[in-house]
């Protein structure tokens, strides 16, 4: 394991966005955490460009996405506090949270599970999920309920 359940004063809590309101809430347990223990915050945004439904049919427009990636800023931007980091990445969400804690010596990863249920998470795949089995820090998962 990289971390110890008790994060150092130079380890930040690392926190996955995805711009719900579930997601907001947990954010607001782990500033709470934040503040008990003196830690840092790193917020991180993870924006795919959706794949064409029919790939002989669709088309996207040029701009596509520079407007994905401008509307992941904009909301990091408008949801950071002063003094929280922030990450932005292209492609999966559990990696860009993987590599954000590798890089910033995490000392917890913060997510909200998103109270899909079992089927869904089945088919569709869970982010926290992903970075629970993956991760070799602690990872602190708040019911979507209960944030």
């Amino acid at each position: 394991m990289k971390a110890s359940i008790l994060p150092g004063p130079s380890t930040p809590l690392i926190v996955g966005l995805d711009g719900s309101d579930d997601a907001e809430r947990g954010l607001a347990v782990a500033r709470e955490l934040a503040a008990k223990a003196g830690l840092g915050v790193l917020l991180v945004r993870a924006f795919k460009i959706p794949p064409p439904v029919a790939m002989e049919f669709a088309t996207y427009p040029g701009d596509l996405a520079a407007t994905v990636e401008a509307a992941a800023r904009d909301y990091l931007t408008r949801t950071a506090q002063p003094g929280e980091q922030t990450v932005l990445s292209q492609g999966s969400a559990s990696l860009a949270i993987l590599e954000a804690a590798e890089r910033a010596n995490a000392g917890l990863i913060v997510l909200t599970s998103s109270g899909k249920g079992r089927a869904a998470r089945i088919a569709l795949g869970s982010t926290t999920d992903r970075v629970i089995h993956s991760s070799e820090w602690p990872v602190l998962v708040i019911p979507a309920r209960a944030a």
